[in-house]
């Protein structure tokens, strides 16, 4: 990352730094596995690279009720299964859980 865009604190990258950086998070991500057609794991591995910047876009950390949050807005913008399967799931896995979620409300309205 360019030092005058981690510098310069208004910029996105500033705030993409400081999370990836204060997370210990690193940009590089390992190769896309077990999606064989090639032009799906394409698909995948750009969905890992901006998931972490969602992150910086929407203020959310990374607790679990967070990262669920997020997987919320990513089912909405994305349309992925396997964010509906990770989203809608949790409440049925993680049920103490449930109580967390405030930035639903935040994001929703609820």
């Amino acid at each position: 990352v360019s030092e005058a865009v981690v510098s310069t604190q208004s910029t996105g990258g500033h705030h993409y730094y400081q999370f990836m950086t204060s997370n210990g998070l690193s940009a590089q991500r390992a190769q896309t596995k077990f999606v064989e057609d090639e032009e799906l794991a394409y698909v995948m591995t750009r969905y890992r690279e901006n998931h972490d910047f969602l992150h910086t876009l929407t203020g959310l950390g990374v607790t679990v009720p967070e990262e669920i949050c997020l997987k919320w807005y990513e089912m909405v913008q994305t349309e992925l299964p396997m964010c509906a399967l990770s989203a809608s799931s949790v409440q049925y896995l993680l049920p103490s859980l449930r109580k967390g979620f405030s930035c639903l409300i935040k994001y929703l309205g609820v």
